[in-house]
């Protein structure tokens, strides 16, 4: 329960758009609308690769299962030092994850030999660097931050088992997995939330192409809103994907072009990954002029120079051409649509944009291309969270990219059928102790799994059962049971659950992670020990402030651990126990933090001294100079007792400055900020209770279109005041902290 409530409470979430080259995510909060965030290299993509650092005492040549002992040798990276690690040490690391997930061991070695990456890394299996990966792209993306909340984005063709493997992973991570949702439904989501006021009262098709790295993928939605009033509609109305053919291949194409042409022969790993790099930045300058040229060393000693142009580099691009335009063809069968959006990396080629634009006569670029999936998967999941401001969107399916059968102890017949609508409702005869679903079209080719088994908790003699099915993705949703006494019927919800696990909780994560949380947490005390070390000596020496507002004694004892501090973290440049660091950050804190709260304090004390003044002073003009216009409102009774208040306040206030003005300010004051808040709040709160009254407010009912009374306009002018007057100091001898 406790977990429950401070997950409820938490405000951070990331939501992830894995995609096959690189990861991007928003960060957003409940009710705010998401925000894009950055790696720790200011990057806002992060390659989708993993890979590990390992000590001497690792077997790196070792072949079986690495153990957790073994485990603990290890430090994990993503993203480019990832990267790096696979073309010096390839079999430390790998990319690609997702294309991985659920694949038969022979067709994962196809992905690994067509994206020239690994199909484990360190010896780890897929599943744990899978996880591994989630809670590393997470301290990445919010590294000062606990991250309780993850929504993912998934290819729209994933089947329900793939899902429970990202989302076991997640939850093996130690993050709550918030929304697993299709890359389709966030695209449309984001046109949505940036296009409403173009289906305002009408009803529009939209064509969705994505050409990312190791697919294409093209759908068309349908958008509607019958009124400015009325939730918009969006209605899914064909999906089509090719999964043999993507940006990346193009790449790697004109790489083997490149190896065949200049005669290289025979490339190592370390080798044929910088080529790649080559030919990568060749195709980027291709999209933006009409001649590239690079020149690199491939080996010592070996120098190429490579000219190309655009003309000549369109050979390579016809074959993903041709792909893009086949799922389109598919995607549109039935439909011409009003308008087309192309998104993903290779979308900024123009031959790739020609093509589309001269196959359909329309292409609109309004979404971001890179950024589109993440931000509608942060959108998605607060709509399904309930977390949103924006009016809750109706989301329909009439195409299933799936054909699945449901199996039961007397018969099997089909649930859906690939492009049809789903039939949300079936009622069986009897029960079954558990049902399987299987696919027989539309899954990814190689897949592992094609049927998804699920446990029935029955313990009661139904005659008829209910299943109610989700449509994205299609899945089980609720199992209710009824059944027939004395001509009454009863129905109650039967519990159910996936039958098998297909991610099984291992010691290995821990042990890996263990070791690269520990680096984290040293990396975080070093960082702060040496800023708050090197602040602390710089300002007193040259800070005015604190010395002032400190003693010689206490500057003594600041300037001497500052000093140990900084030796300490060169003593300790080969030490991996996190708590010897935090320990020396905690200590170097006792003493800084006596002299630095002691400025917050005053600064705060000026603060809320300047507001007080104020609102006295504008209280007490309007309290005597308006009584005779407002008696009648309030009664004289009242009258009195705000003026009572008003000088009560006023004298605190004088007795709050002359302690003030006594007290040292290299010492702590008497007075504290809270205290001179409650007296204002308390002035203020006996404002309140008047312009409550029953009596006052029908007189201000009545004088609606008459001068302002009293209490009327009385807190607008006194928070105004305090708001933007800045020209007023109040005669209290307070220095303003100008150290923070």
């Amino acid at each position: 329960m406790l977990s429950l409530l401070l997950y409820l409470i938490s405000s951070k979430f990331l939501s992830l758009d894995v995609g096959s080259a690189y990861t991007k995510g928003y960060v957003f909060e409940d009710s705010e609308s998401p925000e894009i965030s950055l790696n720790l290299l200011g990057r806002r993509l992060t390659p989708t690769y993993i890979g590990f650092r390992a000590d001497k005492q690792f077997n790196l040549s070792g072949e079986i299962p690495i153990s957790p002992k073994e485990g603990r040798l290890l430090t994990a990276a993503i993203g480019d030092k990832a990267y790096q690690y696979l073309k010096h040490r390839p079999w430390m690391a790998t990319g690609h994850l997702f294309n991985f997930i659920d694949m038969l061991p022979e067709k994962q070695e196809q992905i690994a030999a067509r994206f020239h990456v690994n199909t484990s890394a360190a010896r780890l299996p897929i599943h744990n660097l899978i996880s591994m990966y989630f809670q590393l792209i997470a301290r990445e993306l919010l590294p000062d931050q606990s991250v309780t909340g993850i929504s993912v984005s998934v290819p729209t063709h994933f089947t329900v088992i793939q899902r429970e493997i990202i989302r076991n992973s997640i939850k093996q991570a130690g993050i709550y997995c918030d929304v697993i949702c299709d890359e389709a439904t966030s695209v449309a989501t984001t046109y949505t939330v940036s296009r409403t006021k173009s289906f305002y009262n009408n009803s529009k098709d939209v064509l969705f192409v994505d050409i990312g790295a190791s697919s294409t993928k093209a759908y068309v939605y349908n958008f509607r809103m019958k009124s400015d009033a009325a939730s918009p509609e969006i209605t899914r109305k064909s999906y089509a994907y090719d999964e043999n053919f993507g940006g990346d291949d193009v790449t790697h194409n004109f790489a083997n072009y490149l190896i065949e042409h200049y005669n290289m022969g025979n490339l190592t790993t370390q080798e044929y990954h910088k080529l790649y790099d080559v030919a990568e930045k060749i195709k980027i300058k291709l999209s933006l002029s009409q001649r590239a040229e690079e020149a690199f060393d491939l080996r010592p000693g070996v120098e190429y120079n490579i000219t190309f142009l655009r003309q000549d580099f369109i050979k390579f691009l016809k074959p993903l051409r041709d792909s893009v335009l086949n799922v389109i063809r598919l995607a549109c069968r039935h439909f011409y649509p009003q308008e087309v959006e192309i998104l993903g990396g290779s979308s900024r080629i123009p031959y790739i944009a020609d093509s589309i634009r001269e196959a359909l006569h329309i292409v609109n670029h309004s979404l971001n291309s890179d950024e589109a999936i993440a931000y509608g998967t942060g959108t998605v999941a607060q709509q399904i969270l309930e977390r949103s401001l924006l009016r809750p969107f109706i989301y329909q399916n009439n195409f299933s990219s799936h054909s699945i059968i449901l199996n039961t102890e007397d018969d099997h017949f089909p649930l859906v059928e690939y492009g049809h609508p789903l039939n949300s409702n079936l009622k069986f005869a009897g029960i079954a102790s558990f049902i399987p679903m299987q696919y027989t079209y539309g899954f990814p080719d190689g897949i592992e799994h094609r049927s998804l088994f699920y446990a029935i908790s029955n313990r009661k003699n139904f005659q008829f059962t209910t299943i109610e099915f989700s449509n994205e993705p299609f899945d089980i949703y609720s199992v209710t049971g009824c059944m027939s006494e004395d001509d009454e019927s009863t129905c109650e919800e039967i519990g159910f659950s996936i039958l098998a696990k297909y991610i099984q909780n291992t010691t290995i994560h821990g042990s890996v992670m263990g070791r690269y949380e520990n680096e984290r947490r040293i990396l975080i005390a070093r960082k702060e020990i040496e800023t708050l070390a090197s602040r602390s000596l710089r300002e007193i020496k040259f800070n005015m402030t604190m010395k002032l507002f400190s003693t010689d004694f206490e500057r003594k004892d600041i300037e001497t651990i500052a000093k140990d501090s900084m030796t300490f973290l060169n003593d300790n440049q080969e030490e991996y126990d996190p708590e010897i660091f935090e320990e020396q950050l905690e200590n170097l804190k006792n003493k800084t933090n006596i002299v630095y709260n002691r400025i917050r304090e005053n600064s705060t004390i000026s603060q809320v001294m300047t507001k007080l003044y104020k609102l006295v002073q504008v209280a007490e003009n309007y309290a005597f100079l308006e009584v005779p216009i407002n008696k009648s409102f309030v009664g004289q009774k009242n009258i009195e007792r705000i003026q009572e208040k008003v000088n009560e306040t006023k004298k605190k206030y004088n007795e709050f400055a002359e302690i003030i003005n006594k007290s040292p300010m290299n010492k702590d004051r008497p007075v504290k900020a809270l205290d001179i808040n409650q007296i204002a709040d308390e002035l203020i709160k006996e404002l309140d209770r008047i312009r409550n009254m029953k009596e006052y407010k029908k007189k201000e009912e009545e004088k609606k279109n008459s001068k302002k009374g009293f209490f009327t306009d009385l807190f607008g002018k006194i928070r105004d005041k305090i708001s933007t007057d800045t020209d007023f100091v109040p005669e209290v001898d307070i220095i303003e902290d100008d150290a923070l």
